[in-house]
């Protein structure tokens, strides 16, 4: 393969995946209204209750 055509290729490669990176950002800052989470992001579906949640501590010696 020609070096020109590397170059090509390995910019439209690059192009791909940065389309793919800020279509997924995009989607996490601005999701669909239509999407249920659970209530992490203040959707309209509310948050499971304090007491089905599972919090880890880590102890240090």
């Amino acid at each position: 393969m020609s070096p020109e055509m590397q170059f090509w290729v390995v910019l439209g490669v690059v192009v791909l995946s940065t389309y793919y990176v800020l279509l997924r950002s995009w989607r996490v800052w601005r999701p669909r209204p239509e999407a249920r989470c659970g209530g992490g992001c203040g959707c309209a579906q509310p948050a499971a209750p304090a007491s089905a949640r599972v919090v880890l501590t880590v102890k240090q010696r």
